[in-house]
């Protein structure tokens, strides 16, 4: 018979081999013999060994694996499954064997567990599919993958089918956990957006009403102790406003509401405007408040003015607060430019106060934090102020530190990313070539104030020469060949004082040609006249701006700055807006602020009509039109965005082409409100409390954009004319008939118009709004108070000019100052020889 056989032998070389013997046993006439071969199966033998442990690792692999898999032969035959598959199709785990057909194990399992589906066939990719699996106790959510493994011949259908089964009920679940998480902090957030606009509305309201009123009943004639608990509620409210606001604004940040803009900067203008106003409380805590802005530094980048002033104000204020003496002092400079276009900027505010505790440092930008217990308690505050500016600074790139030691004061630095002008201004401080060599004396007992102004003057070109005393002012002026074409001195120095020391240089033998005064701005009018007295040429007021500095020294040496004397290109002109007499519709429902409201307006010289909610505004606007409507936002039957769109609506189906300006009126703080209300169609938005500057400001924009009316402007043009140089008999009144006071008081004005003309001229011709406006805030401010009602009609013309950018107009009303103020000054000199 036939016969295989497989043996093993020891070779003669000492290795062990197998062997591979078949044939078959023949008998015939010859006998009985063997007919077959010997193979070397060796190797085959290794090979059938290495296939049968790979396949048993792919099995325990496949075992191992915590998704189900099972692969398929192109006839759909199961060629293999793991354990983790059979428990997903446990009902038909009996089927899943070998050979079995994959229809045949689905239709079974559908039919046994009563669900409806079919299987798409997927070819070349994965295909993701999500099904549910049946099972005792529940159900499970199960991925499907399935992959076709071709051969390499397209032609041929072999192939393997290769599917994989993922359990992801536990995936699925916690999706559905964090949508419903997300959708519940959805809508705390709107919850929180809601109580937010609530509490600013439900604050705001009846501090219009406190701050308003307590302002118009001190405009009235009073006693001492009546104006003095008068003042006392004024500071209490402005502190209350302060608190009311950091909350606000911490509300806004922690609802992710607050957003920067990305608006022209003029920086040293900015620095200015934050530090001018901070000038009274240092004086008042006999602190030097003084700042430094680096030569590098750009005049103007694009960023958000409003927080950035925010930011500054909260350091500054928080440095005066903490400091009984010594110094504030601000600097700020460039760190980088990026390549693109952008700006990296540190300011550091250096104090030499209390200090903060090394372990309390970082825990001062946390939200209700200060120091400890007792600053609380000795000098108050929200312990917002520096959490605020650490996510204001956040907002806008950079980041906020400090570093400080107890009892020697502290110094915080913040960064800020801005970015780069397409064309930045010219520098507003490039010296003339007269300054060149000339020498300079600065006299000041503060030394970081003699570094600034040192190295500013050497900037210019100039030769300074810095002392801290009168005394040793006096020691230099004696020195051989030393004569200065400039002199600097403070006017508050311990010892002999500034105006003392420009007394005796009266009839100092090397007497200077020009002497200038740094004032204090609290003593500004009292100090002011003592600079006349003694022959001080000029005098500047603290903190003092390079720029300022820079105009006062050329305007001594009878010249004027170079980088302000080419006009920028005529703009065109567009309606003013000349605020006299205008038609108002108030809509507002609250009596308080009604009245309030009224009173501002009835005393601009406007007529005010009133409506109590948004229904009957309505009704008031279709019967006539109105110069402006003031809406307020929230009102009972129809509020102020309600009652906008019904205005818009009638005036759409009117087809006549007129347009009701409106400006809204809200106590909300909401981010997006104002964009809301000019989404709704108002012309502009005013946020409460109100007060009459911004009010009519505001006004003037949105009028200024406006129709107006021609006799209105005709007015405007001529109201000047028509108008008093000064009222002499408001004038005396104000001063209770003070004649004397009177003389003095007109004189020093006079006195300091050119230099208040000349900064105003600075303003117009730089095309810088922000700063005209600041210049001629002012100079307006005192004209009004001397009763100088002509030149206060022009200034404000001017001041409305450059709020509608129509800077030709303003070219035109600067040309009649002069004029204006020679007036001004032969109508006091008549009123002066006249007896009274």
């Amino acid at each position: 018979g036939r016969y295989e056989i497989d043996f093993r032998l020891n070779h003669v070389d000492g290795q062990q081999r197998w062997g591979f013997a078949a044939g078959q046993c023949v008998v015939d006439d010859q006998g009985m013999y063997f007919d077959g071969l010997i193979l070397d199966n060796t190797a085959t033998k290794a090979a059938q060994a290495e296939i049968d442990r790979t396949r048993s690792q792919l099995v325990s692999a496949i075992e191992a694996l915590d998704v189900g898999f099972v692969m398929y032969d192109e006839r759909e035959q199961l060629v293999i499954c793991n354990e983790t598959l059979r428990r997903f199709y446990a009902p038909v785990a009996d089927l899943l064997v070998p050979g079995s057909q994959l229809q045949d194990v689905l239709r079974a399992y559908y039919r046994r567990t009563s669900l409806a589906a079919g299987l798409t066939e997927s070819e070349d990719e994965w295909v993701n599919r999500q099904h549910q699996l049946r099972q005792a106790g529940g159900g499970r959510e199960v991925q499907q993958g399935d992959l076709w493994i071709r051969h390499d011949d397209v032609h041929t259908p072999e192939g393997l089918l290769v599917s994989l089964r993922t359990d992801i009920s536990a995936m699925k679940r916690l999706t559905l956990r964090m949508a419903e998480a997300r959708d519940a902090a959805e809508a705390a957030n709107k919850s929180k957006s809601e109580f937010l606009a609530n509490m600013s509305h439900e604050i705001r309201t009846p501090m219009n009403g406190i701050v308003g009123m307590t302002a118009l009943a001190l405009d009235t004639a009073l006693d001492r102790e009546q104006r003095e608990y008068l003042e006392m509620v004024r500071s209490s409210a402005d502190a209350l406003l302060v608190i009311i606001n950091d909350i606000l604004d911490f509300s806004k940040m922690e609802a992710g509401m607050l957003r920067v803009e990305q608006v022209p900067i003029r920086l040293r203008d900015l620095l200015q405007e934050c530090l001018k106003p901070l000038g009274m409380r240092a004086q008042e805590k006999g602190l030097e408040l003084l700042y430094r802005v680096a030569p590098d530094v750009p005049a103007e980048a694009i960023g958000d003015p409003g927080r950035l002033r925010q930011v500054l104000i909260n350091l500054v204020g928080n440095a005066l607060k903490f400091t009984e003496s010594g110094e504030v002092a601000v600097e700020l400079g460039l760190v980088e430019r990026t390549d693109t276009d952008g700006l990296l900027l540190e300011c550091v505010v250096r104090d030499t106060g209390i200090g903060i505790a090394p372990d309390k440092q970082e825990d001062m930008f946390g939200a209700f934090s200060q120091a400890d217990a007792s600053v609380t308690r000795r000098y108050g505050g929200t312990g917002l102020g520096l959490a605020i500016c650490r996510r204001l600074v956040g907002l806008m790139g950079g980041r906020i530190w400090v570093h400080s030691e107890l009892g020697k004061g502290s110094e915080f630095r913040f960064t800020v990313k801005l970015k780069q002008t397409a064309a930045p201004p010219q520098d507003a401080e490039q010296a003339a070539p007269i300054l060149q060599g000339l020498a300079v004396l600065i006299v000041d007992d503060n030394a970081t104030q003699r570094d600034w102004l040192a190295e500013a003057f050497k900037r210019w070109g100039m030769r300074p020469t810095t002392v801290a005393s009168a005394a040793e002012a006096l020691a230099v002026l004696r020195e051989p060949q030393r004569q200065f074409a400039v002199c600097l001195i403070d006017a508050q120095m311990p010892g002999v004082s500034g105006f003392e020391l420009a007394e005796q240089l009266k009839e100092h033998p090397l007497a200077l040609s020009q002497t200038w005064m740094m004032l204090n701005a609290a003593d500004m009018a009292s100090d002011a006249a003592r600079c006349k007295a003694v022959g001080v040429a000029g005098y500047l007021t603290k903190p003092i701006s390079t720029s300022d500095l820079l105009d006062s020294v050329l305007l001594s040496l009878g010249q004027s700055n170079p980088a302000l004397t080419d006009s920028a290109p005529a703009q065109r002109d567009t309606p003013q807006q000349d605020g006299l007499g205008l038609d108002v519709l108030l809509v507002e429902d609250m009596p308080v602020n009604q009245a309030l409201a009224q009173r501002l307006l009835q005393r601009m010289g406007h007529q005010v009509w009133v409506a109590e909610n948004g229904l009957r505004a309505v009704e008031l606007t279709a019967q006539r039109t109105f110069d402006v409507v003031l809406m307020d936002m929230q009102m009972p039957l129809m509020d102020g965005i309600q009652a906008t769109r019904a205005i818009r609506a009638r005036e759409l189906g009117d087809g006549a082409g007129l347009r009701q300006p409106i400006v809204a009126m809200t106590a909300n703080a909401m981010q997006g409100d104002r964009e809301r209300c000019l989404a709704a169609g108002m012309d502009g938005y005013l946020s409460k409390p109100i007060d009459s500057a911004s009010m009519m400001l505001e006004v003037e924009r949105v009028l200024g954009r406006s129709q107006g009316r021609a006799i209105r402007r005709i007015l405007a043009a001529e109201g000047a004319s028509s108008l008093p140089d000064i009222d002499t008999a408001l004038a005396l009144e104000r001063l209770d008939g003070d004649r004397e006071a009177l003389i003095l008081i007109a004189k020093m004005f006079v006195d300091d118009c050119p230099a208040q003309i000349a900064d105003i001229r600075r303003c117009v011709n730089a095309r810088d709004t922000a700063a005209l406006s600041y210049a001629v805030h002012n100079f307006a401010g005192t004209a009004a108070n001397l009763s100088a009602l002509a030149l206060h009609e022009l200034l404000t013309r001017i001041h409305q000019a450059g709020k509608a950018a129509s800077w030709s107009h303003a070219d035109e009303l600067l040309k009649q100052l002069p004029h204006r103020l020679r007036g001004l000054e032969n109508q006091l000199e008549r009123w002066a020889e006249t007896p009274p």
